[in-house]
């Protein structure tokens, strides 16, 4: 395998050129280097192994409600995002962070119920791990924050029971998933019986992951 040196990322962070609309040049001379890398890497080492030595750059994927989104009224598992930013992919042996922050409120229904979080797709893990915070307030009443630990992509009880017609649950998720077969991740949440009230997904809810390496990584920089 060829011997690269990390490549040096542009100053700037933002990729798109917020005037123009379009790409920022050294972005672009950024990307095209990495392109000839790939080219001449291809076929002789996984991505997985490319990402820990440097040769392709940490790029965080994200996504986020640019409006309200309207789930639905029912006891199944349902995307948090729409359609067309609700499908993440993922590369085969790659651990990757991830965080998100879900505001999901309803205006009617009364039916007792408990929320759960997980995540759908084709991909399969090594480990998934994540703290889930949750607030399940009436209303927009400050409410306590509760905290449960997930260990798997499926579906994860974090809240108590709540019949309220105003629920306004408030979920924050950060952790780790180690991918072994690469795919797709579709972050989902589900009721544990249909609330009577379709849910509404708020507008600033969002996911985002960055790769941290190999699925066996467990430490990057000075540590002994």
């Amino acid at each position: 395998m060829p011997e690269y040196s990390p490549l040096p990322r542009p100053e700037n962070p933002q990729i798109v050129d917020q005037t123009t609309g379009r790409a920022r040049e050294d972005w672009l001379q950024f990307f095209e280097q990495v392109k000839r890398r790939l080219n001449a890497l291809i076929g002789l080492t996984p991505l997985s192994s490319l990402v820990a030595a440097g040769a392709v750059p940490v790029a965080e994927q994200f996504s986020v409600l640019a409006a309200n989104f309207s789930g639905s009224n029912v006891d199944t598992a349902q995307p948090v995002f729409d359609t067309g930013q609700d499908t993440l992919t993922v590369a085969d042996g790659t651990a990757y962070g991830f965080e998100a922050e879900y505001l999901i409120t309803r205006a009617a229904g009364s039916t007792s119920h408990t929320t759960l979080i997980l995540f759908g797709g084709t991909a399969t893990f090594t480990n998934f791990d994540a703290r889930v915070l949750s607030a399940n307030p009436n209303g927009t009443a400050i409410g306590a924050a509760s905290s449960v630990w997930m260990t798997s992509a499926g579906a994860t009880i974090v809240t108590a029971s709540n019949n309220s017609t105003t629920e306004n649950l408030r979920i924050s998720i950060r952790g780790t998933m180690r991918v072994n077969a690469g795919g797709t991740v579709i972050p989902q949440f589900q009721y544990s019986a249909a609330p009577g009230g379709a849910p509404t997904i708020q507008r600033g809810s969002f996911f985002r992951c960055w790769p941290i390496g190999a699925n066996t990584v467990t430490q990057a920089g000075s540590w002994s």
